[in-house]
């Protein structure tokens, strides 16, 4: 989707708003529009709470307002005192639409001459038509300032658990370019929360949008040298949460990337390093397979699923190191992905001179295979298998059954992937950690360095989930260190959850109360729904099914509290709905 955006003239009403709220109101303002509890609002600014609650009361009773969601929707044109057009683009959210905090990525990407300077009128024709040309293949948003930037929202419609780092090879892609007339480019990125009207099954219905990400991210590009990106802490992080050797990149400066030095390339897996804790009998199947399948002489194919953060990737990288030694061959891939697939890498195996086929396919992939065969034993792992594309899943099935006659090891992590073809060797379910072992997880990445009470809240709120458990307490300490506080879920993890939530089309306004409320029966939800938003029991019966909620005795509750705590943050308030401000409980 393409925009091009006009900054609204503010009401005088709305102008005597913004110059009423002192500097402090302000700064309470920008971090409740992102998400922020009091107790977080205390932390951030190094004030008392007591002394938060103050000043929130004071706010709302500036803005005229009794809620935070009216807050936020009410001070969207602040960003326009700010920088001109942050957040222009829009009128008021529909009355059937729901007000959410989007976790997005923004680019933002100006045109210069060819000697630095400013760019002409053909400049910015020729950078509208390349990042309109990459934007078209992906889910995002462009807003065209003409003569001043264009800015590449991800996440607003949809969010993807990699959006930053497809924003990152955007960046470069752009760079790189021979468009005539462009000199050259310099970028901004930023990572943070815009406060956006959505459909009722997701999406953004195209009215209302704002927040300071987008000021952030323009002023990063303003700064900028030519041919340069400026990034803040926040993308950052998310690039490393991505399994992104950031410090693999040409870093100019702590902030800076040099986007024009070749190569420029996004690597897959491995991630981070995560602890693997009570792995041991799954370690152990897969070693059983494994010495199976030698033992006859042939490969084996095993399938380890489980919900995200479960430990997938950690224990197929722990038997790879156990086995590599055997390898004469390894590939590891993450499917779905827009560089470094698995048909690219296929296609390559044993390939030592002569150009790449221009337009590569199974038989392609087929002959690479049989080239790495022939030279000995060969690995291949596939990550984030749930994301295959068709013919990724044929690759699998390939791969699969040349295992059946050849010394191959395929491994294939995925949530949840269902190819009925495949007689899999082994076939694994990761399930939840006891409490204790995700306790041990938090002492090994906190070394003490939280309290006692701190680490119990984390250990709650991650209950069982492995990489939970490792955010949350990475996020504990680079936020507060020694504090005692509730943990706030990262943007990492609201990344992750959001992206599980989107690609579902689950109903929002039967998420926000259920998340909101304590005791929820289908009989109070039939209740309170209204007959425009279709089947209550159809929806319900849909999230239950894609593992978002749970029912038990007629009840009915969100599965996993960290989902829960996400859903409460972001999903604001409703138009023209029951609960458009209260749930029950």
């Amino acid at each position: 989707m393409r925009m091009s955006a006009r900054p609204p003239t503010p009401s005088p009403a709305d102008q005597a708003d913004q110059g009423d709220l002192t500097l402090r109101q302000q700064e309470i303002l920008a971090l409740v529009r992102a998400g922020k509890g009091n107790k977080d609002i205390a932390n951030e600014l190094g004030i008392g709470l007591g002394t938060v609650k103050q000043h929130v009361v004071a706010l709302f009773r500036k803005l005229n307002v009794a809620s935070r969601a009216e807050a936020i929707t009410r001070s969207t044109d602040l960003d326009w005192q700010a920088h001109r057009g942050s957040a222009a683009i829009l009128s008021m959210p529909a009355d059937d639409s729901l007000i959410e905090l989007r976790p997005t990525c923004i680019l933002s990407v100006g045109a210069t001459a060819a000697d630095g300077g400013p760019a002409g009128e053909q400049a910015w024709r020729a950078l509208n038509r390349t990042l309109s040309a990459l934007a078209a293949e992906h889910d995002c948003t462009l807003v065209a300032l003409p003569g001043i930037g264009i800015d590449v929202l991800f996440g607003l419609h949809r969010v993807g658990e990699h959006d930053v780092r497809t924003a990152l090879a955007m960046a470069q892609a752009v760079a790189l370019q021979t468009e005539p007339g462009l000199g050259g480019v310099r970028a901004g990125l930023a990572s943070g929360f815009l406060v956006a009207s959505m459909h009722r099954h997701g999406g953004w219905t195209g009215e209302s949008v704002a927040g300071h990400a987008i000021a952030r991210a323009r002023d990063l590009r303003d700064g900028a040298a030519p041919g340069t990106l400026r990034t803040d802490t926040a993308a950052r992080r998310l690039l490393a949460f991505t399994g992104l050797d950031v410090n693999s990149l040409a870093w100019l400066t702590d902030d800076t990337l040099g986007l024009t030095r070749r190569p420029f390339k996004m690597p897959p897996p491995p991630r981070p390093a995560r602890p693997l804790v009570n792995r041991i009998e799954e370690l152990l199947a897969l070693r059983d397979a494994y010495d199976a399948a030698k033992a006859a002489g042939t490969g084996m194919a095993a399938l380890v699923e489980g919900e995200a953060g479960m430990g997938k990737s950690a224990l197929c990288e722990a038997f790879v190191a156990a086995i590599s030694a055997d390898m004469g061959t390894r590939l590891t891939c993450r499917a779905g992905a827009d560089s470094d697939s698995l048909l690219e890498g296929l296609v390559a195996l044993g390939r030592r001179k002569g150009r790449p086929p221009t337009n590569p396919g199974l038989d392609d992939a087929r002959q690479g295979l049989e080239r790495a065969l022939a030279a000995g034993p060969a690995l291949v792992f596939v990550d984030d298998s749930q994301r295959a594309t068709p013919l990724e899943a044929e690759l699998i099935a390939l791969l699969a059954e040349t295992a059946t006659r050849a010394p191959l090891v395929v491994l294939i992590a995925a949530r949840r992937l269902r190819l009925e073809s495949v007689n899999w060797s082994a076939r694994l379910r990761m399930t939840r950690l006891a409490h204790g072992e995700i306790a041990a997880i938090i002492a090994a990445e906190t070394a003490d360095r939280l309290g006692a009470a701190t680490r119990q809240q984390i250990a709650d709120l991650a209950e069982g989930v492995p990489l939970f458990a490792v955010e949350l307490a990475r996020s504990a300490l680079m936020s507060s260190g020694q504090h005692d506080g509730s943990p706030t879920p990262p943007m990492s993890l609201v990344t992750l959850v959001l992206s599980r939530i989107d690609s579902l089309g689950l109903h929002r306004g039967l998420l926000r109360l259920v998340s909101r409320a304590d005791d929820v029966t289908v009989e109070w939800l039939k209740s309170l729904w209204p007959a425009e938003y279709g089947d209550c029991d159809h929806e319900v019966t849909r999230a239950v099914e894609g593992g978002v909620l749970k029912f038990e005795a007629g009840r009915v509750a969100i599965r996993h509290p960290l989902v829960r705590e996400v859903l409460k943050a972001v999903l604001l308030a409703g138009r023209g709905a029951p609960w458009a401000e209260n749930g029950k409980g």
